[in-house]
């Protein structure tokens, strides 16, 4: 069985300024869940590293024609994260 954790912005991710924080939240945790916000931040200060996610799912399923994307669709700042890997 894998260890899931879902990250929000309930848990003050944040505030999580220290490495050290990081990694005992994710110690032995292979499925994440969070916002691609909380993914952002986490990538941008090095807290996370790309080659680290074996599998990365953006879920925008609940949009369709009548909803307007979300503003993290399509993200610019996760493409360039994305792209320095």
């Amino acid at each position: 069985m894998y260890n899931h954790r879902l990250l929000s912005g309930s848990d003050n991710v944040d505030k999580w300024t220290q490495q050290s924080l990081w990694d005992a939240v994710l110690h032995n945790v292979r499925i994440v869940t969070s916002t691609p916000a909380i993914l952002l931040d986490a990538l941008s200060h090095g807290f996370v590293q790309m080659p680290r996610i074996a599998l990365l799912i953006f879920d925008e399923g609940t949009n369709n024609e009548t909803t307007q994307l979300s503003p993290t669709a399509n993200s610019p700042q996760l493409t360039d994260v994305w792209e320095k890997v």
